[in-house]
């Protein structure tokens, strides 16, 4: 008997003990099974957010290969617009051939009100070809020729009867022979041509790159004879040490009279320069300089030249020399 109630004791006391412990437990099942859904749920959102950033990614591929055909496709309009107005532009040049333009002519006076108006541009079509071709090249005899006759001072001009794209890309080729600093321009055959002087060759003027092209080589131009101006005026000397011997140099420091060369220095400045001076008299007698040729400050040691670049400026060169021979747009791109 007094086994059975200790045990029952034992029991109770068990119980009082381990009762807040039972119910701890049952909260963490609790909270456990809550995190379990929480994980299960933030699981499912990383699924949807996964599939969704797929479809995004997938939608953008296509997007960005969709752009790019497009772009494929507007760059093909582009140039088929531009093929079209160019034959269209052609087709006006064309159905001008015959024709000449004549500017400075007068407007003829009319009873009423008078109008100061700007003379008008007479365009004139030969039945010949022959006679157009005779008539424009006479036009020189134009030159200092004017209407004086009709009380007026306006100069007389022959040019040929350009299409409108032609018209534009000879107002573009003016500006840029007042740019470039080129002596002349002129038609012929309604092609656009300058000139920069007597000496130069013409430049066929057929696109509005040509003059990109030209001004950009004018400006490779001017700056390889800045370059070669600045050669020309530089003088460049080197050191001649072969005959250099370090004791008689010391033994010359040591002969100078430092007293006698201070003597009429008045500050620190005079003081240095007398100094250098001493020295420097010294230093050119036992190292004289010597004036390099061209050709040895062409061949002056350039570190900084590696022999990757030297190859590239040979290759730049060669390209630039074949685009100033044929004015091919493609060999200008590829410089």
């Amino acid at each position: 008997m007094a086994s059975d109630h200790i045990e029952d004791l034992l029991d109770r006391k068990f119980d009082e003990k381990l009762r807040p412990m039972k119910s701890s437990l049952k909260d963490l099942s609790s909270q456990l099974a809550e995190a379990v859904n929480s994980l299960a749920f933030l699981h499912d959102q990383c699924d949807i957010l996964s599939k969704k950033v797929k479809f995004l990614e997938s939608r953008n591929t296509s997007l960005e290969t969709e752009n790019k055909l497009i772009k494929v496709e507007l760059n093909k309009m582009a140039g088929d617009l531009n093929t079209k107005k160019k034959s269209l532009d052609d087709i006006e040049q064309y159905s001008r051939r015959d024709c000449l333009e004549i500017k400075g002519v007068p407007r003829p006076a009319k009873p009423g009100v008078h109008v100061n108006t700007p003379t008008a541009s007479i365009i004139v079509k030969f039945a010949r070809r022959d006679v157009r071709d005779r008539f424009y090249a006479g036009r020189k005899h134009l030159r200092d020729k004017s209407v004086r006759d009709t009380r007026t001072d306006n100069k007389i001009y022959i040019s040929e009867s350009l299409s409108p794209g032609n018209r534009e890309l000879f107002k573009a080729a003016l500006s840029a022979r007042h740019d470039l600093k080129f002596k002349y321009i002129w038609t012929q055959n309604r092609k656009v041509f300058l000139r920069k002087n007597n000496d130069s060759q013409a430049v066929l003027i057929s696109k509005s790159q040509d003059l990109l092209h030209l001004k950009q080589r004018e400006d490779h131009d001017s700056q390889e004879v800045e370059s070669a101006n600045l050669t020309g005026t530089f003088k460049l000397f080197c050191r001649v040490y072969s005959h250099y011997d370090e004791s008689a140099v010391v033994h010359d420091m040591q002969a100078i009279n430092w007293e006698h060369c201070f003597s009429h220095c008045k500050d620190v400045n005079d003081y240095f320069d007398s100094f250098y001076a001493s020295v420097e008299r010294i230093i050119d007698k036992h190292a004289p300089l010597k004036k390099l040729s061209r050709k040895e400050i062409k061949f002056l040691s350039k570190p900084w030249i590696t022999t990757g670049i030297k190859h590239s400026i040979a290759i730049k060169n060669k390209l630039y020399k074949q685009f100033l021979n044929t004015q091919n747009s493609f060999i200008h791109n590829k410089f």
